[in-house]
């Protein structure tokens, strides 16, 4: 038959008269392969089993072929295709196919993961838009199945991570996790969750069951206000209940603008503090006076110490099974001052306390990536310790990926990672200390914290909490977070004998400054 009468006759017949014609001619179906030599009633059923316009064009371009004894589609992709090709021929073959073939298969030759892997990040990511729309009975879903299955651990992760939107994960895994991660599923859940919220490559996706209501008080100051604008663009956050003692409502009424799920609600004065923190599961307590050129964070003890002690005193009395995140500067005072608020009443948790330590992981992230030309979302170094000077301990010899650098340099890196604060309050020449940075380090935490507490699996963040990891009775290290908070200290790991040194040399300082806090919450009524 020549192909014009070919095409007419095809214009003229649905599918179902089609099939009905075949099982006529062939009988069963199934044996039509046994049975027919005729490559024109292979064509047919080809033709019959999806949209006949696209299967006549794919079949006579012989990129499209039956298997009879399965009973599948198969995607012969020739390797002179280009990507723009291959990716139309998908999306058109899956989205206008019809029953009664249940999904497309690729031959022995072209494996599904062999053709995705022969396109970038870009395109696939276009498949998975295009296919988003589909629904019923020519849903995408198989096809995006095959996708996420051809990436190693990607449907693993997505299992155990389900606010996380396939498309930004497979962009993100394809560019940047390493090999020996993907092939760890728990690795790759802790890698990608927290270095995609690091990047902000997930930020404002996904949907979660759990409503969270979260606290920041201080919320209109320097470290406040950013910290706020990144918890309201968070999916983790539904409700935002902003405190400080002035400004709140300017500020909440600024953000409640913002096209995110989280409810923003302002409160002043300290008339108002019990009202902003009831319901509250999480409270991150950036408020306090930054410190300013010449200004120890000891420095700051007198004035920010009494702030931490009323806003925990208040946090103790409306809300005392919250997750307590302490960002007001001395930590290594302040922990400690919450931590005897809390026994005072009664209702004191370790697991529940924590001194927010994140910046000091960024900035060595930052500082290690610049001296190794890294991508700074794919290096983690834990910090031990402290959180001011010489008690900040970078773990540089546990560093993800592994690093190395001569004992001066490393000397140097530890300087800095310590004196990395101080270096802010210079360069703002009085205007203010690490306010943004701070704000993020903060919002990281709290996110993690959050992600814990709603069932996430292997979220690990270093913090200063109660501690029996070494002789301070308050120590940071890597802490596997869970729903009603520390679920297991990580511990030091192996050191360094440069880091033993470290640890030793913080003791005298930290414990010190622990016994301070220790004796002022003593002292308060």
């Amino acid at each position: 038959m020549e192909e014009h009468l070919w095409d007419e006759l095809l214009q003229t017949l649905s599918s179902q008269d089609l099939t009905r014609l075949l099982v006529a001619v062939t009988g069963d179906s199934r044996e039509l392969k046994r049975k027919s030599k005729d490559m024109k009633i292979q064509s047919v059923i080809k033709f019959t089993l999806t949209s006949q316009e696209l299967l006549k064009r794919a079949v006579l371009s012989k990129r499209l072929l039956y298997n009879f004894a399965s009973n599948k589609m198969m995607l012969d992709v020739s390797t002179s295709m280009t990507k723009a090709q291959i990716v139309e021929e998908i999306i058109a073959i899956w989205r206008m196919r019809a029953l009664p073939v249940s999904r497309i298969r690729f031959n022995e030759r072209t494996q599904c993961s062999n053709i995705l892997n022969h396109l970038d990040s870009e395109a696939i990511k276009h498949i998975w838009i295009k296919l988003k729309p589909c629904h019923g009975k020519n849903s995408s879903s198989d096809l995006r199945g095959d996708i996420l299955s051809s990436l190693p651990s990607v449907e693993w992760l997505l299992h155990k991570s389900p606010h996380l939107e396939p498309a930004p994960v497979i962009q993100y895994i394809r560019h940047n996790v390493p090999p020996d991660i993907k092939s760890e599923p728990d690795m790759a859940v802790q890698y990608v969750t927290n270095r995609m919220v690091k990047a902000g490559a997930i930020s404002g996706y996904g949907n979660y069951s759990k409503d969270a209501k979260v606290a920041v008080l201080g919320a209109s100051g320097g470290i406040g206000q950013p910290l706020s604008l990144l918890l309201k663009n968070s999916p983790l956050v539904s409700q935002l209940s902003l405190y400080d003692i002035a400004h709140t409502p300017g500020v909440a009424a600024d953000l409640s603008h913002i096209e995110t799920r989280a409810h923003v609600t302002g409160y002043i004065g300290p008339e108002q503090l019990g009202d902003a923190l009831k319901g509250c599961e999480v409270v991150v307590i950036p408020a306090g006076v930054p410190r300013k050129p010449g200004m120890t964070r000891d420095d700051l003890f007198n004035t920010n110490a009494t702030i931490v002690a009323n806003l925990s005193d208040a946090c103790a009395r409306h809300c005392p099974e919250a997750m307590i995140c302490i960002i007001s500067n001395p930590v290594n005072s302040t922990i400690p001052i919450t931590s005897e608020i809390f026994k005072k009443h009664g209702v004191y948790n370790p697991n529940r306390i924590f001194g927010v330590t994140t910046l000091d992981i960024v900035r060595a992230n930052t500082f290690v990536a610049d001296l190794k030309g890294l991508d700074p979302a794919r290096v983690n170094v834990p910090v031990v310790g402290g959180h001011a000077g010489k008690t900040i301990i970078p773990l540089i010899s546990q560093c993800t990926p592994k690093v190395e650098f001569p004992q001066d340099a490393l000397e140097a890196l530890t300087n800095r990672i310590q004196e990395a604060g101080t270096e802010v309050v210079k360069a703002k020449a009085g205007a203010g200390s690490a306010t943004l940075s701070m704000a993020y380090a903060g919002a990281r935490f709290a996110f993690s914290l959050l992600d814990a507490m709603n069932g996430k699996e292997g979220v690990v963040e270093c913090s200063f909490v109660r501690s029996e990891e070494t002789e301070s009775p308050y120590f940071s290290t890597p802490l596997l977070l869970g729903k009603n908070g520390i679920e297991k200290n990580l511990g030091l790991g192996k050191l360094s004998p440069f880091e033993e040194k470290l640890v030793g040399e913080a003791m005298s300082e930290l414990k010190g400054s622990i016994k301070k806090g220790e004796e002022f919450a003593k002292k308060m009524n």
